[in-house]
């Protein structure tokens, strides 16, 4: 007895039904080379991404500074030497702390990887108080819409006294950024009012946020937060990675304080 041969599925199916199904077929399988293809590429490139904001198309000013650290020749995993020169910090620099090492860092106030390193800095100052001393400089992101008026807000504080307890709060209130926040902190840090809403309608303190971000061009700033190691013997590096965990920054110190 002649038993029936089996069909393959393409065979059992009519000409308009396997061309149908030849489509899909074509299709997954594009899609799926497609899929590892474009997760290779991820794997290879998107986890090594530092956790930082990148500024747009900022231009490296005519002249930098020649009174700043040279350049690292060593470097670690942790850090690299810097594609710029690092100003000096001087007397119009917002400094806390004291000691050999100096942590300079450059902030926007809306920068959400910003405010997850501020966590770190508030670490290092409570554990390093009489070894490090921080440096905190102003770069605003232009995408960002209230970055400069509360850079400007926390210079205002300044002329008072008041630098860090003012940026220390706007950090923690980040999310509600804007004139109702600028002015009660302002109560709430205990600032004269009147000479503090005045050094704002002026813009008295914008000289000195673009000084700052005239510095960060000069180090090869691109992005926030971006900070710099300047060591025991005046040599500066990069601190790699963006908003890096306290204990990344630990390591770095101690092999600083170390040497």
């Amino acid at each position: 007895m002649d038993t029936p041969s089996k069909k393959s599925l393409f065979e059992a199916l009519d000409p308009k039904q396997s061309f149908i199904l030849g489509c899909v077929a074509a299709v997954l399988f594009v899609g799926t080379i497609g899929c590892l293809g474009l997760g290779t590429y991820v794997w290879k490139n998107g986890v090594s991404a530092a956790d930082s904001e990148t500024a747009n198309a900022v231009a490296a000013p005519a002249v930098v500074s020649n009174t700043a650290a040279a350049p690292a020749t060593g470097t670690t995993a942790l850090t690299s030497a810097i594609s710029g020169t690092l100003v000096a910090v001087d007397a119009n620099d917002h400094l806390i702390g004291s000691g050999d090492i100096t942590l300079v860092v450059y902030s926007d106030f809306q920068c959400s990887y910003c405010q997850r390193f501020e966590a770190s800095l508030q670490q290092v100052r409570e554990e390093y108080p009489d070894k490090v001393k921080l440096v905190f400089r102003n770069f605003p992101l232009s995408f960002h819409p209230e970055a400069q008026n509360a850079a400007e807000a926390a210079e205002c504080a300044s002329e008072q006294g008041k630098f860090w307890e003012y940026s220390d709060k706007l950090f923690e209130n980040q999310s509600t950024l804007g004139e109702t926040l600028y002015k009660q902190i302002a109560t709430e840090v205990g600032l004269n009012s009147n000479t503090f809403e005045t050094c704002r309608a002026a813009d008295k303190m914008l000289t000195e946020i673009q000084a700052d971000q005239t510095t960060a061009q000069a180090a090869g700033v691109r992005g926030t937060p971006a900070s710099f190691i300047i060591s025991k013997d005046g040599s500066v590096k990069q601190v790699n990675g963006g908003a890096v965990s306290f204990s990344t920054l630990k390591t770095i110190l101690d092999q600083e304080l170390a040497k």
